[in-house]
């Protein structure tokens, strides 16, 4: 895919004229296992991340500013890994280490956030309802981000690294069976996210620290 991408990328910036055609012209194999495809997305995504890098469609000539947009979207679509995973891990801060990220009574974070997620569902909802469901892209991009961080940020800072592999397919699976490789690593979040609950829901002092923090909140 992302040596498709940087082909058009450079066709375009030729002066070359691209057409969407309602016709499906190819078919592919997908891939069978999810330790496959995450192997295929990580590479795609340090392919995208080298071509914002060496071939950035902001810079340059030959595009026009609605085809920049179009280019610069799709290369940063897979850094969503950082922020999934910061996200996910940051109650780990208060839950095992009492360090507050946000100052503040939950009252004033619902009365911001909770806007702000129902408003992010509803307008992802109407835009790709239809293609894309918002719940269950949460957690495609969750299973993914764990293992496309470090790619991402290494191949942010060093583009020229890494190298290209073609994605094993056309395999045949006679039973299903439990990836564990892949979703180690939440597994380990998970736990760590349950034992820090446990930790602070049991401790003799939450009551007091409830109550003062709301009292210091006033």
């Amino acid at each position: 895919m992302t040596e498709d991408a940087h082909t058009a990328l450079k066709f375009q910036r030729l002066g070359w004229k691209s057409a969407f055609l309602d016709i499906p012209l190819a078919a592919g194999l997908a891939t069978e296992r999810l330790v496959v495809h995450v192997i295929q997305r990580t590479r795609w995504a340090r392919g995208m991340t080298q071509i914002f890098r060496l071939d950035n469609p902001l810079l340059g000539r030959g595009l026009t500013f609605q085809q920049r947009l179009c280019y610069l979207s799709a290369m940063l679509y897979y850094q969503f890994a950082l922020p999934r995973v910061v996200f996910v891990t940051a109650p780990l801060a208060y839950l095992l280490f009492n360090l507050n990220i946000i100052y503040s009574s939950a009252s004033l974070i619902v009365s911001y956030a909770l806007p702000h997620l129902f408003l992010a569902i509803y307008v992802g909802s109407r835009m790709n309802g239809r293609y894309r469901y918002s719940f269950w892209g949460e957690i495609y991009d969750i299973v993914l981000a764990f293992h496309l961080v470090l790619p991402t940020l290494v191949t942010m800072i060093f583009p020229k690294r890494g190298k290209f592999n073609v994605t094993d397919k056309g395999g045949l699976l006679d039973v299903g069976y439990f990836d564990f490789t892949v979703v180690r690593p939440h597994l380990v979040v998970a736990c760590l996210l349950g034992l820090g609950w446990w930790s602070v829901s049991s401790a003799p002092s939450v009551t007091t620290t409830l109550a003062q923090t709301r009292t210091l909140s006033r």
